[in-house]
């Protein structure tokens, strides 16, 4: 990332391995020029919490311990990477954050997968994949999570 430019960050809590993770999320602004596709998340960085220093302190990390986390405003969760099919250990899967016009024909606009071993990211999903036409109005995606039986 270059110091020029200017970033949003958001930032997620995240358990992971009883640990806490706070994921920061970097972001382009929204471009004023509607025909420059600016709001695009650029990178992201892991910190855990080391809770028994004084005062408790954060600390980055390169490596989930072969988890994967998901990371979205409404949710977000870890899981091992081997216990969910292709899903990738080390490897942060996101939603779309921002809403606006333009993301009522596209929700899943700004959403991907981060590598966290080589800083690149992917769609989420291919450019063929189907967006319901049908429906009215801003929405936004969410990841659902499977509940464990009592």
């Amino acid at each position: 990332m270059s110091s020029e430019e200017e970033y949003v960050v958001i930032p997620y809590l995240v358990e992971c391995a009883g640990k806490l993770l706070m994921v920061r999320r970097w972001i382009r602004p929204l471009h004023p020029a509607p025909c420059i596709d600016y709001d695009r998340t650029g990178a992201f960085d892991v910190f855990e919490a080391d809770l028994s220093s004084k005062p408790c302190r954060w600390r980055g990390v390169n490596d989930l311990g072969g988890h994967a986390l998901f990371v979205s405003s409404s949710s977000s969760k870890s899981f091992p990477a081997g216990e969910c099919s292709g899903v990738q250990e080390n490897y942060i899967y996101f939603m779309n954050e921002f809403s606006g016009l333009k993301l009522v024909a596209d929700p899943l606009h700004d959403s991907g997968v981060y590598n966290m071993k080589n800083g690149v990211i992917t769609p989420l999903l291919s450019e063929t994949a189907a967006v319901p036409s049908n429906h009215v109005g801003p929405w936004r995606p969410t990841w659902l999570f499977p509940t464990q039986a009592m």
